[in-house]
């Protein structure tokens, strides 16, 4: 992978654009560090949690690489549903589970994504 870097004036260039706070990722190096835990933990189910960065082009990346990811609120169910992401690469692991959450995983778990 080249490598990701922004200098000096770019950032202040894109801090006069965009409102800050902001985060600037790579999706080449999310690819890549996700590549690096499934090389070297592959018996190892690997599970984004969303709330780290619920970014659309982030978690279609990692599901395109066959990611499981850890949701913890219907609204993260919907918006992976959304995405084409089938139920059983989710795991809802909030412990502590509202209606609402649990009625978008019984639905989302038995129903098949059409994208």
């Amino acid at each position: 992978m080249k490598n990701f870097r922004l200098t000096e004036k770019e950032m202040n260039a894109m801090a006069e654009r965009v409102p800050t706070p902001f985060l600037v990722a790579s999706l080449d190096k999310v690819e890549e560090n996700y590549q690096f835990m499934r090389q070297h933990l592959p018996r190892a189910g690997v599970y984004y949690a969303m709330k780290a960065n619920p970014t659309p082009a982030i978690l279609r990346r990692l599901a395109g690489l066959g990611s499981h990811f850890d949701v913890a609120s219907a609204g993260e169910m919907e918006q992976l549903y959304g995405l084409g992401v089938n139920g059983s690469q989710m795991i809802y692991a909030n412990p502590v589970k509202d209606t609402r959450g649990l009625r978008a995983a019984a639905c989302i778990w038995c129903t098949p994504v059409h994208v």
